[in-house]
């Protein structure tokens, strides 16, 4: 073939083919991606409601006005087979209804201040689901209520004062759908682990520290029509910078 004719040979088949191949990608993920939908974060901060420490050695003492909240366990300085163990119970005002429809929560935090220790450096301490109810001013170690672990971690609390944190979030999501009933959450030694020291944190009734907390992260893909509230204490609800984005 000629080179003159070579050469209307290839620009006939770039006139015919690159219509015929540009029409194969059309409608393909080819272009940049669009915000179609969005969930916001937010933050539900709820404050306690009801907090007490509950002690063995003192099996029928309330300590629903201290102060102080301590969790852990120790054998007594002067000797003795059998160790003293302390508790803590919380409770939260936390309601499905403070969230607004098609919420899902993503995290859940236990927040307390600790403000003094006894014995060892490191002492593990667990959040788990208190399963029946309880008074503040009545509750004691002889009448506590059953409490549960449902996976939430143990975290090991160290002899340094400041604010220690929980993640407690599949308590509260169980709370959220309905599975369990909220009766707060109480604050122990593990299971088969060593008593080896306590830790003492801030109560509701301290003003000098921060209040036991919970704080709750969860999507929505609207905002809160209104701030939640509770009588005392106050659920408030803050917006972060983020979003889900769809393509």
């Amino acid at each position: 073939m000629k080179p003159f004719m070579k050469s209307l040979f290839v620009v006939g088949v770039l006139c015919i083919g690159l219509p015929i191949i540009l029409g194969l990608f059309a409608g393909t993920d080819l272009a940049p991606p669009s915000v179609e939908a969005q969930e916001l974060a937010y933050e539900l901060v709820i404050d306690a409601n009801q907090d007490a420490w509950i002690e063995f050695f003192n099996s029928s003492q309330n300590y629903g006005t201290d102060r102080q909240l301590i969790a852990g366990g120790e054998f007594p300085p002067t000797g003795g087979d059998i160790p003293n163990e302390q508790r803590i119970l919380l409770g939260f005002d936390f309601q499905p209804s403070n969230l607004p429809p098609g919420a899902v929560i993503v995290s859940a935090t236990l927040e307390l201040e600790q403000i003094g220790s006894t014995g060892g450096r490191v002492v593990n301490l667990q959040p788990d689901a208190i399963f029946a109810p309880w008074e503040e001013l009545t509750v004691t170690w002889s009448n506590q209520p059953s409490a549960f672990n449902l996976g939430d971690a143990s975290v090991s609390v160290t002899t340094v004062n400041s604010l220690k944190q929980w993640d407690v979030t599949s308590i509260v999501q169980n709370w959220s759908i309905g599975e369990i009933d909220n009766f707060g959450i109480m604050v122990r030694l593990p299971q088969n682990t060593q008593f080896n020291g306590t830790r003492i944190f801030g109560s509701r009734e301290n003003l000098q520290t921060t209040v036991p907390r919970l704080r709750i992260g969860y999507t929505s893909p609207v905002p809160p029509t209104e701030t939640p509230t509770t009588e005392t204490p106050t659920a408030t609800v803050t917006e972060t910078a983020t979003a889900t984005v769809t393509e």
